[in-house]
């Protein structure tokens, strides 16, 4: 964990056994940032802005769901959130639901 101004960064991975919910959120959240990243950086990606735009969420939850892939996340939290030494899913969800 790095702090750094009031910010806590933490490295988590995306839990497999999500209900649909916050799995449908997580996927949400991941193609906004990924889009955005596309906006910003074209040329950091060789996925394409006007392909990625069109996937339906079907495909962006496929992709946070694919048994054979650990995507992991860099969070950005609040220095208030409570550091802790072991991360179970619960809080790997909070985390990912609640962080920039």
């Amino acid at each position: 964990m790095s702090n750094t101004q009031g910010t806590v960064y933490t490295t988590t991975s995306i839990p497999k056994n999500l209900e649909d919910e916050q799995l449908t959120r997580l996927a949400q959240k991941f193609r906004d940032f990924k889009l955005h990243a596309l906006k910003t950086a074209p040329e950091a990606f060789s996925a394409e802005l006007d392909v990625e735009i069109q996937l339906p969420q079907s495909t962006w939850v496929s992709r946070l769901t694919e048994p054979s892939t650990t995507i992991l996340i860099c969070v950005a939290l609040p220095n208030s959130t409570p550091e802790q030494t072991s991360e179970d899913e619960i809080d790997q969800l909070r985390k990912l639901l609640e962080g920039e």
